[in-house]
């Protein structure tokens, strides 16, 4: 299984091929880059996505998937009109990233719960757009990735609520993007890698450090402890996944993202999944 990290998850202050390079240098095999980060957004243009692309090849890197932080304030599910086709654009713009930067995946996210919204009219209109997304991935040759965020869009909750979910979707160009820490708050990784098996997109190889005080941070694997990778991972053998282990993780608390944070979330992944 191959390893990434997060464009958003290195040094801010530094161009993107110095970047890049120094991903490299951390040990991993690839970036997920985001749109709605200051690397990518909705203005930026064709030409400059593939100067991205040939930075990250340059260094020798492979591009994960591309992610999406623009799903959570422009939310697939909104009953309004002009929102959800906002959303259906994201998805369009990122589903022409990943062909420009060479990568066959896209993380979106069924949006935001809020009470205003009723449940069951909010999933229905999700599974309407990303219905018609498909569409568009599938003649590109692209996978959607939906992710599982439970605590904030109270859905895909459970192995069976990610199954039937498909099930209502019925696109082969949709699966699940499946946040090992994420789930925690409903479930147990293992049990949704199981259940899923090939219709797994990418994995966020993702823990939780839960401190004395009951709050929680962001952590790399081996750093956290809210996540037993040891049967997530022999999981994913069993169901033959062995695409990407993607990394997202905070760096320790009152640092910034560094070469050395980034090597010890390279080097801790590395040894969770040779096991």
């Amino acid at each position: 299984m191959k390893i990434a990290t997060g464009n958003t998850m290195t040094p801010r202050d530094l161009p993107w091929d110095e970047r890049c390079k120094m991903v490299k240098e951390a040990g991993f095999d690839g970036m997920e880059v985001w749109i709605g980060s200051a690397d990518l957004n909705m203005e930026t243009t064709d030409n400059e996505v593939r100067a991205m692309a040939d930075a990250m090849r340059d260094a020798g890197l492979e591009t994960a998937s591309i992610g999406s932080s623009m799903g959570w304030e422009v939310p697939i599910s909104s009953p309004d009109d002009a929102v959800h086709r906002r959303a259906i654009g994201i998805g369009r713009r990122q589903i022409e990233a990943a062909g420009l930067l060479g990568t066959d995946a896209i993380l979106m996210v069924t949006g935001r719960a809020a009470p205003e919204v009723y449940q069951l009219d909010g999933l229905t209109r999700a599974i309407s757009g990303f219905r018609e997304l498909a569409a568009v991935a599938g003649d590109a040759g692209v996978m959607i990735g939906v992710e599982t965020c439970p605590k904030l869009s109270k859905n895909l909750m459970t192995p069976y609520e990610c199954v039937g979910f498909l099930e209502d979707v019925d696109r082969e160009a949709v699966g699940i993007y499946l946040d090992t820490s994420n789930v925690v708050y409903s479930g147990y990784p293992e049990h949704f890698v199981r259940a899923l098996g090939k219709r797994i997109v990418r994995i966020h190889f993702k823990d939780t450090l839960e401190l004395e005080d009951g709050t929680r941070r962001a952590a790399y694997p081996g750093g956290g402890n809210t996540v037993d990778f040891g049967p997530v991972v022999s999981e994913c053998r069993a169901a033959g996944y062995d695409a990407w282990a993607i990394m997202e993780y905070g760096p320790p608390p009152g640092q910034t993202h560094s070469l050395e944070s980034m090597r010890e979330a390279a080097s801790s992944t590395r040894r969770i999944l040779e096991g």
